[in-house]
């Protein structure tokens, strides 16, 4: 960790954590753990936090001891089964490099209350999460573009079953394979229904590590690709403590290294205003246009599935193009007006010239 100095009563602390130690949970508990530190500290008592029933290393132990012989072999036959001729999604481009060079970029965007809330009322009739019902508009998304049927994302769970290991920082996150079938023009609440059972299913075999998983199932692998899944989405639903200490303001400052794991990463978070999110996008593949296009998009299928959730999908492919040949027609418009602006401005400065003699 560093701290930098910016103004006589400002500063940045700057920390660089490796995922192998620490995941997003682990991050709340830090926050929450300094804050605690920081004030014992100010008001000058005795420094203490809550004492924990076990350490990482103990977690670790467990884990390899419950996590093998007949329960590892059920949970791996099931993915061995569900995933199965499992193929590279390639919807987005016809060609990509050779060597993935894991350049990216990212561009954020809010879903507002409203559109939220909307959402939350539809998943509790529907008997889905909202994570479910976010996912089944974003497998919709992936379906429209590569026309496969054989959707699949990945996904983070928290793996943090027990009470016991919920105030432990360290690397507990797993990742789940989400596989499903889009085939048949369903309606959107059959879409809900087969994305609920996948999503439950996986819940219920979440116990083999990801890696694991790889080292097993064996999936082709090309070197500019992630195996198994090139999509993934993340929903926070376990915001971070307020930043609230008495005398001193906190916030925290958003920081991209310009980096993409994955062919592309849709990531939300819920919060009091709505949910807040972002697409991390491998630029070597997308363009910052086709990015907001995909957003316009997403947004417009969830609007959409509120009022009407029975609609079948090849209905909700039309709206997906009127958002297209809208964001078409406003682009071509706006290029029009800064070829008109320059034309001005050429004029003008010729106007200018003559007047001067040059």
């Amino acid at each position: 960790g560093v701290i930098f100095q910016t103004e006589d009563q400002e500063y940045i602390l700057f920390l660089a954590i490796h995922h192998i130690i620490a995941d997003g949970w682990s991050m709340g508990i830090l926050i929450r753990e300094s804050i605690s530190i920081y004030e014992s500290y100010v008001s000058r008592q005795k420094i203490e936090l809550p004492p924990l029933p076990l350490q990482y290393a103990d977690y670790a132990v467990w884990e390899r001891n419950w996590l093998k012989g007949e329960k590892l072999e059920k949970q791996l036959g099931y993915w061995k089964k569900k995933l199965d001729g499992v193929a590279t999604y390639k919807g987005f481009s016809t060609t990509r490099p050779k060597v993935e060079s894991f350049q990216g970029s990212k561009y954020s965007f809010r879903l507002d209350k409203e559109l939220m809330q909307g959402l939350r009322l539809m998943s509790e009739k529907k008997a889905v999460t909202l994570f479910m019902n976010l996912l089944s508009a974003f497998k919709f998304l992936l379906h429209s573009y590569s026309k496969q049927s054989d959707i699949v994302v990945g996904t983070d769970v928290a793996s943090r079953q027990e009470k016991s290991i919920e105030l432990l920082i360290g690397f507990f996150v797993n990742q789940l394979v989400l596989r499903t079938d889009l085939s048949g023009n369903p309606s959107y609440t059959e879409l809900l229904e087969r994305v609920r059972d996948v999503t439950l299913e996986a819940y219920s075999h979440q116990e083999v590590p990801f890696d694991k998983l790889v080292e097993v199932l064996k999936p082709e692998r090309e070197g500019n690709s992630m195996p198994l899944f090139q999509v993934k989405m993340v929903l926070q639903n376990n915001p971070l403590p307020p930043l609230s200490i008495p005398d001193l303001s906190i916030e925290l400052l958003e920081f991209h290294n310009n980096t993409a794991k994955y062919d592309l990463l849709l990531n939300l978070t819920e919060t009091v205003e709505g949910i807040v999110g972002y697409f991390e996008y491998s630029t070597s593949i997308f363009s910052l246009p086709m990015i907001e296009l995909l957003f316009n998009q997403y947004e417009a299928i969830l609007k959409t599935v509120i009022v009407e959730p029975s609609i079948r999908l090849d209905k909700l492919q039309e709206v997906m193009t009127k958002v297209s040949h809208r964001q078409q027609l406003e682009q071509k418009q706006s290029l029009k007006a800064v070829g008109r602006e320059k034309l001005k401005n050429i004029r003008r400065e010729g106007y200018t010239k003559s007047q001067t003699g040059d």
